[in-house]
């Protein structure tokens, strides 16, 4: 086996004792080269870093853009729910004597409804829970006699809610604009706020055209017609007495105009995790007060609500046991489904005997399977809660609520 030695001569070159190649290389070339490639390094490290600085502070440019936007988006809707409130205020400003307020236009009344309604839609959309702060106004709201006195006024209101926090920018970061639209946030918050209260604490008899509104979805389209699933606004009880005004929705069904009163639950909605008979449970959220959605049920020939589980693997009885069930709008536990008539603890297939058990559900044999139908005693409705269990390991269910529709 051949071998070579590396060395290196009195002149600072390394050679190679034996066999031609190449010349000798110098060490302090090497030297230079180490230092060049140290430096090339070194420079690209150098750019790379400076990549990273500039994309860190894009990245904070960004989020005071976003924080700007956010900013105006809040700025822009509690604008709208602030011009609503005071609208809503001024509506409710009672002068002089009762017998001479002034009356609305017949003409009139319908296009004050849809206007009322459409500041009542924009403003709710801007603020999630304000299904609840309606219950609570409606709920501390003080009804009044007919003829009552010009003038009503309640306790003072509560303080208003604190301003939301401000934000820090990042970095150290000046944004002159941020403050004032945080600033304009903070006073328009303040301002529904006090509006919230007044509305809640002072009583509001008619005047204008809330002392002419109609009374019914089919009183909005007799005198001067609605456009499909719209909302307006309607006095169920009349003017001055019983419960406030509310929103609702008007529709037309063949030639009925019918009335559609929605909530929080309407969406299909997964169970899952819960075994025990009725362990799940959510409380159902109407857009008005309970007495409001009575008062239409009262004054209605039909009222249905929709009410669907689709299962596998679930029950919604076994045998004598109830795992699933809805509440009546006061508190009643229901024993029967849509499409069934109260007190027969069956589903609309076990009614009509269409099914082997009380309901399909019950079948439990790992298919997926549905019981549905229409809920229409008025004097269970509408729906208030929704029960259900039985729904662990391999088991599952989703259940749709609809709105509640009544008919003239």
């Amino acid at each position: 086996m051949s071998t070579e030695k590396l060395t290196m001569d009195s002149d600072g070159y390394f050679s190679r004792r034996r066999g031609p190649g190449p010349g000798p290389i110098a060490f302090t070339s090497l030297v230079q080269l180490l230092t060049a490639s140290m430096s090339v390094i070194i420079i690209v490290l150098a750019i790379q870093q400076g990549t990273h600085y500039q994309k860190i502070v894009a990245d904070l440019e960004k989020e005071v853009a976003v924080m700007k936007a956010r900013r105006e988006v809040d700025l822009t809707l509690l604008s709208a729910r602030l011009e609503a409130l005071e609208a809503k205020t001024n509506n409710a400003q009672v002068t002089g004597d009762v017998n001479s307020r002034p009356q609305a236009e017949p003409d009139k009344t319908s296009d004050a409804s849809k206007s009322v309604a459409e500041s009542y839609a924009s403003t709710e959309s801007a603020d999630v829970p304000a299904h609840h702060q309606r219950q609570k106004r409606a709920a501390n709201s003080v009804t009044w006699p007919a003829g009552a006195g010009a003038c009503l006024q309640g306790p003072p209101g509560r303080d208003g809610r604190d301003g939301m926090p401000g934000r820090d920018c990042p970095c150290g970061t000046k944004a002159p604009e941020l403050d004032e639209l945080q600033r304009k946030c903070e006073d328009l918050e303040q301002r529904v706020s006090d509006l919230e209260n007044t509305t809640e604490t002072t009583p509001t008899p008619c005047s204008g055209d809330t002392c002419n509104l109609p009374s019914s979805c089919t009183e909005v389209a007799g005198r001067s017609g609605f456009d499909n699933q719209a909302f307006y606004v309607i006095d169920p009880d009349g003017p001055g007495r019983g419960v406030l005004p509310m929103v609702v929705q008007c529709d037309l069904e063949g030639q009925k105009a019918i009335t559609l009163i929605g909530h929080d639950s309407e969406a299909r909605t997964h169970v899952d995790g819960v075994e025990d008979p009725g362990s799940y449970s959510k409380d159902v959220t109407y857009w008005n007060s309970m007495e409001q959605v009575r008062a239409v049920v009262d004054r209605s020939s039909l009222c249905k609500q929709l009410i669907k589980y689709e299962c596998y693997g679930s029950v919604i009885w076994s045998g004598s046991m109830n795992y699933a069930w809805w509440v009546t709008w006061d508190g009643r536990q229901a024993d029967y489904w849509g499409g069934a008539s109260p007190g027969s603890g069956k589903c609309a297939c076990g009614q009509a005997g269409t099914c082997s058990r009380r309901c399909n559900c019950d079948a439990n044999d790992q298919t997926w399977r549905e019981d549905s139908g229409f809920l229409s005693h008025k004097d269970d409705l509408p729906v208030t809660q929704l029960r259900f269990g039985d729904a662990s390991t391999r088991e599952e269910g989703y259940y749709t609520l609809g709105k509640l529709i009544c008919y003239p």
